[in-house]
C-alpha cells in the first residue's frame, strides 16, 4: 500500500498548478496577448498592451497584432482597434499584406473608411482582397463613384478582378443615379 501511495500524483495540485501556470505576462508578452485573445478578454488584452512601451524594441509579432485586430473586428469593438492600431503604427513605418488587410477589414467592417485609406495606403503591397474590401466598404457606404474610381484604379495597377469584386462594383452602379 506504501508503494501504491509513492506512485500517485497529486492530481489536484497539478491541475491548479496548470492553472495558474499560463503564461507570466513579463515573461513573453505575444504568449499572454495571444493567450488572453484565446479567451475573449479583449479588455485586459489593450490594457497590458498599453503597459508595454510603444516602441519597436518591444518585440510584439504581426501574429499578435492579427489576433488582437480580429477579436477586435469581432467585438465590433472600434476604440480598442484605434488603440491597437496607435501601437503598430509605432512599431511599424509600412504595414505587411497579412496586417494591412486584417486592419482593412476591421475598419472597413466598423465604418471607419478614412483609417481604411489610410492603412491602404501604408501597404507594403496589395493583393485582390486588400482591394475588394475597400471597394465594397465604399459601396456599403454609399460612396459610390469612390468604389467605382478604386475598381478603375485596381484594374489600372493589373490586378484582376474575382467573384467577390463584381457584387461591390454592381452594388455600386446600381446605387448610382443616372
Amino acid at each position: 500500500n506504501t508503494t501504491q501511495k509513492a506512485h500517485q500524483f497529486p492530481l489536484r495540485r497539478t491541475r491548479s498548478s496548470l492553472l495558474s501556470s499560463a503564461v507570466h505576462p513579463t515573461a513573453d508578452p505575444n504568449s499572454h496577448l495571444t493567450q488572453l485573445c484565446l479567451q475573449n478578454q479583449l479588455d485586459q488584452a489593450v490594457t497590458f498592451l498599453n503597459t508595454l512601451p510603444k516602441d519597436p524594441q518591444s518585440n510584439i509579432d504581426e501574429e499578435t497584432f492579427i489576433s488582437l485586430i480580429r477579436l477586435c473586428e469581432f467585438k465590433r469593438a472600434l476604440n480598442e482597434g484605434g488603440v491597437i492600431y496607435e501601437h503598430i503604427l509605432s512599431f511599424r513605418s509600412q504595414l505587411s499584406l497579412r496586417l494591412g488587410n486584417a486592419l482593412l477589414s476591421m475598419f472597413v467592417k466598423l465604418g471607419n473608411l478614412s483609417d481604411a485609406w489610410y492603412v491602404f495606403g501604408k501597404m507594403e503591397d496589395r493583393d485582390v482582397f486588400s482591394w475588394n474590401v475597400l471597394i465594397g466598404g465604399y459601396a456599403k457606404n454609399g460612396y459610390f463613384d469612390e468604389a467605382l474610381d478604386l475598381y478603375h484604379k485596381m484594374l489600372w495597377a493589373g490586378y484582376r478582378p474575382d467573384v467577390f469584386t463584381f457584387p461591390c462594383v454592381l452594388r455600386s452602379c446600381g446605387g448610382m443615379g443616372d
